[in-house]
């Protein structure tokens, strides 16, 4: 399947790097960046991977990656990510 990401969750990708290069550094900014698209790979390649989280209308799936949440769909032949939020993030607000 093909990796398709939403405006907002590439503004989260951006800010989670800017975030981990101030704090930690571009070599963990970097390392960090490099595990979540791994990640994101790996929920194409296995699509059913992440939960389905119902919390949520329409119903998408969240896979926990570190410190962060992926939300997605599965759409046709593509992952759709939603968003990608810090796990401490009332992410109900943010996905309606």
């Amino acid at each position: 399947m093909k990796l398709r990401i939403s405006k907002l969750a590439s503004n989260d990708l951006e800010e989670m790097y800017l975030y981990g290069h101030i704090n930690y550094g571009e070599d963990k900014a970097n390392e960090y960046a490099n595990l979540i698209k791994d990640r994101l790979y790996m929920i194409c390649d296995n699509p059913e991977i992440g939960r389905l989280d119902t919390k949520v209308n329409p119903a998408i799936r969240r896979f926990e990656i570190e410190q962060h949440i992926a939300f997605y769909d599965i759409e046709d032949n593509h992952i759709f990510i939603v968003r990608i939020l810090h796990k401490s993030t009332d992410y109900i607000h943010h996905l309606i």
